[in-house]
């Protein structure tokens, strides 16, 4: 399951997106670069993590109360709160896409809120 609601009072603003095989809920990875060096080596710099780096692709079977919901969150607010099963994120629906039989939300998240 996915939780999705608005970060302010909306009785509206709250739902529940049963989990799909074909989501996919991001990938963890360091913001790191390698450069290669005039010596034949390598420098490698690392940034460290951070969970703004990650992509949600949630995909919702075509069950239009769901999609209506998760429109109108679209349309109405710039952030939102998912809540996953490792955490709670601030995160920005980007797109919602449809086609015959699925829906795909596309969210950036911003930042960790808890754990």
């Amino acid at each position: 399951m996915i939780g999705i609601s608005a970060l302010t009072y909306d009785p509206d603003g709250a739902l529940l997106i049963p989990g799909h095989p074909d989501s996919d809920l991001g990938s963890l990875g360091r913001r790191v670069s390698r450069t290669q060096t005039m010596d034949g080596g390598v420098v490698i710099q690392d940034f460290g993590f951070a969970d703004g780096d990650r992509e949600l692709s949630i995909v919702i079977m075509r069950d239009s109360k769901l999609v209506g919901q998760v429109s109108r969150l679209l349309r109405l607010y710039d952030l939102v709160l998912v809540c996953l099963e490792d955490g709670a994120y601030e995160a920005a629906l980007e797109s919602v896409r449809q086609s015959v039989d699925s829906c795909i939300v596309r969210i950036l998240i911003k930042a960790r809120v808890s754990e």
